[in-house]
């Protein structure tokens, strides 16, 4: 298990997981997919980016594997399978995100990285924790970057601005690239940390944490997963869209409330956050 008191002084933590063949139906997803569509020109994750693509078929291929992964929903069953690791830190009550996310960031394309950010800025509660999964090994310099204790600072000058590679609701949109991104302003860049991790090996955050990617300045292609996960009975913003979440786990009291509760309906009424 990880160190609680550190994770709540540095905002983040990493841990290996010993229970990975969801994560890898994960990747050997990718990995037929990448053959479906290219071929002999597919050899490995890690070389992706030697295949030569434009923008949009690129943005076809990862809306493919995004949608077959959410079809298949195998990261519920990862924390399914890892279930003590996350109700040591939630509690029995546990929420997972519908829809993961895939994301895969080729040598040099910053367009294909959502930058640094924190994600209190568009709508999510820091009662939440993003985990991120590498699909494949990262070598050093490819992973995710923090800013240690950052979910500690005050609010952030930041400035919106529109990109014009994503549309809001369209695919791209989907996949978790932001329409109007927030750059925050007075940003240290020497603050960044960057966490490269082995297969198997995660990276969780609060999100109230600055984290993100600009550009991979690596040789491979960086593959990962996100998906954020909650306790039920946490708070959320207004702006999360339902659905958003949906129930893993509940805990023997809250299946004896709920049964309670549906014959003494008139009582459910005087309840806050009941579902």
């Amino acid at each position: 298990m990880i160190n609680i008191d550190d994770f709540k002084t540095q905002g983040y933590f990493t841990h290996s997981f010993t229970q990975l063949s969801a994560l890898t139906e994960i990747k050997q997803t990718c990995e037929n997919i990448a053959k479906d569509f290219f071929g002999e020109k597919f050899t490995t994750l890690d070389k992706y980016h030697e295949i030569i693509i434009d923008d949009s078929h690129h943005e076809e291929f990862q809306y493919a594997v995004f949608n077959q992964l959410n079809n298949d929903k195998k990261h519920r069953q990862f924390v399914t399978d890892n279930l003590e690791f996350f109700t040591s830190i939630f509690g029995a009550d546990l929420d997972v995100q519908t829809n993961l996310y895939i994301r895969i960031a080729r040598p040099n394309q910053a367009l294909d990285n959502i930058g640094i950010h924190r994600d209190t800025d568009y709508g999510n509660s820091a009662y939440e924790l993003s985990l991120s999964l590498p699909l494949i090994s990262q070598v050093e310099g490819c992973g995710l970057n923090v800013i240690p204790k950052s979910h500690l600072f005050t609010k952030r000058h930041i400035r919106q601005f529109n990109r014009e590679d994503v549309e809001r609701g369209k695919a791209k949109n989907q996949m978790g690239f932001l329409y109007a991104p927030k750059e925050i302003l007075d940003l240290d860049e020497h603050q960044l940390k960057c966490i490269s991790l082995p297969f198997g090996t995660g990276l969780g955050f609060s999100l109230g944490l600055i984290h993100g990617q600009t550009v991979n300045h690596t040789n491979m292609t960086r593959w990962a997963i996100d998906f954020r996960v909650k306790n039920t009975f946490h708070p959320l913003t207004k702006n999360l869209k339902e659905g958003y979440y949906t129930p893993l786990n509940t805990s023997a009291i809250q299946d004896i409330a709920k049964d309670y509760y549906s014959i003494n309906i008139d009582e459910k009424n005087t309840l806050n956050n009941v579902r």
